[in-house]
C-alpha cells in the first residue's frame, strides 16, 4: 500500500519542477517531519476507564508505557508493550499487537491483544482522505514568473514560502479530517496468577494456602469513540473471567461477567490553539493538552453458585466513578477520581457502599512520534 509521504514527494516533485533539488528536498523533508507513522490522538485511550478491571485494561497503543494508580483499596502496577511499533511496514491490527503486564491485589496477570485504530496514516479511511488531499495539492496554482529585479535566490525563497505556507494549511485540514472521528477497537486474553505459582511438601496432611499458582483466564474486548480530537470521548467493554477468590486448596474457579462505559469531555485546553501550533509535540501527534471531566460505570457479576468462591463474598459490583482527567504531555497524564462502590453481598444478602479516592498517573516510557 502506498503511503502518504512517498505519494506527497511525487506531488512536490511535479509542483517544484522549476526549482532546484535543495529547494524540494527541503520543502518535502519538512512536510515528512509533520506526518507520524503513529499517533495517539486522545486521553480517553491512554489512561485506564477501569477500576474493576484495571489490571486486564490494555490502555493504549504506545510502544512502551506505564501506568500506576493508587486507590485506598488497591495499587495497581501495569507496562504495556506494542513491539511491532518498531518495524517499518503496516499491518493492520496486528501492528497493535499489545503486551500487558500488571500487578494488583497480590496477583500477577500477563496478557496480548490486538486492536483497530481508524486515525493510522496506512489505514485505508486514511489512504482515502489522503487521495483527496494529494488530489488538492495537483490543483495549486503555479507561481507567476520571475521578476525582473528579483534574483534566483530570492525567487526561490518566495516560491517555498508560496508552496509551504499552502501546504501547511491543506495538511492541517486534513488531519482535522482524519481526527474528527476517531474509532479505536481492542480485544485480547490475560491469564492471572497468584503471587506463589507452585508449593509442595512430603507431609501428606499438608494443606497449603498457596496450593493454587494459576487464579483465572479473562477475555475482553473494548471500543472508544472521540469526536473532533478528544473534545468529546466515549468508550465501552465487556470482560469474561473464569477465576478463583484465592490460592488454597479448597478454592473452584467459577464464572463472572463485567461490563464498563465512560464518557468524558475536554472542557480547558491548557494552551492557546495560536501557541499549540508551534509545539512539536501537537506537530508530530496532533495532542492537545487539555483538561477533561468525565463519569465512568462499571459492574462485575458473580454466576457461581457457592459463596465461598465469590471474590469479596460479592454477588454484585457497581462502581460509579466520576473523575478529573489533566493530559500535560503525550508523555504523561494523571488522573484524579472518586469511585463510589455498592455491593450485593452473600452474608444476611447486604448491601454495603464504600466512598474511595483514586489517584492515576500514566507515563509514556517510549515514543515515536
Amino acid at each position: 500500500m502506498k503511503t502518504p509521504l512517498i505519494t506527497l514527494a511525487f506531488l512536490l516533485t511535479g509542483l517544484l519542477a522549476r526549482s532546484q533539488d535543495t529547494l524540494r528536498t527541503t520543502l518535502v523533508d519538512s512536510v515528512r517531519a509533520a506526518a507520524p507513522r503513529y499517533v495517539n490522538d486522545v486521553t480517553a485511550n491512554t489512561l485506564s476507564q477501569a477500576q474493576l478491571f484495571s489490571e486486564v485494561d490494555p490502555t493504549g497503543y504506545d510502544l512502551l508505557n506505564a501506568n500506576l494508580s493508587f486507590s485506598d483499596k488497591d495499587q495497581v502496577q501495569k507496562i504495556g508493550f506494542s513491539p511491532l511499533r518498531l518495524l517499518n511496514t503496516y499491518y493492520g491490527i496486528f501492528s497493535n499487537l499489545r503486551l500487558n503486564i500488571s500487578h494488583k491485589g497480590g496477583a500477577l496477570t500477563s496478557g496480548l491483544s490486538l486492536g483497530y485504530d481508524n486515525t493510522a496514516y496506512d489505514s485505508r479511511r486514511v489512504q482515502r482522505l489522503f487521495d483527496e488531499f494529494s488530489s488538492a495539492v495537483r490543483q495549486l496554482p503555479a507561481m507567476g514568473p520571475r521578476q525582473a529585479d528579483e534574483s534566483l535566490n530570492e525567487y526561490r525563497e518566495r516560491e517555498y514560502k508560496h508552496y509551504k505556507t499552502q501546504l501547511d494549511s491543506m495538511a492541517g485540514q486534513f488531519d482535522e479530517k482524519r481526527l474528527r472521528h476517531i474509532v479505536k477497537i481492542s480485544g485480547g486474553y490475560n491469564a492471572q496468577f497468584f503471587s506463589v505459582l507452585r508449593s509442595k511438601s512430603d507431609n501428606s496432611n499438608f494443606d497449603s494456602l498457596n496450593y493454587h499458582g494459576f487464579k483465572g483466564h479473562n477475555f475482553f474486548i473494548s471500543g472508544s469513540y472521540s469526536l473532533r480530537n478528544g473534545w468529546l470521548n466515549v468508550n465501552g467493554g465487556y470482560n469474561y473471567f473464569n477465576k478463583r477468590k484465592a490460592a488454597d486448596s479448597l478454592q473452584q474457579r467459577n464464572r463472572y461477567n463485567g461490563w464498563s462505559f465512560g464518557i468524558s469531555k475536554r472542557v480547558v485546553r491548557l494552551i492557546s490553539e495560536e501557541q499549540l501550533k508551534k509545539k512539536d509535540f501537537y506537530i508530530n501527534s496532533r495532542f492537545i493538552p487539555s483538561l477533561y471531566v468525565g463519569f465512568a460505570y462499571e459492574q462485575a457479576d458473580y454466576l457461581g453458585d457457592n459463596y465461598l468462591f465469590a471474590e469479596d463474598n460479592a454477588k454484585h459490583v457497581r462502581v460509579y466513578t466520576p473523575f478529573i482527567d489533566v493530559a500535560l504531555s503525550p508523555a504523561a497524564q494523571f488522573r484524579l477520581a472518586i469511585p463510589i462502590r455498592r455491593t450485593d453481598e452473600y452474608v444476611a444478602n447486604t448491601k454495603g457502599e464504600l466512598v474511595g479516592a483514586v489517584l492515576q498517573f500514566n507515563y509514556k516510557l517510549i515514543n515515536l512520534n
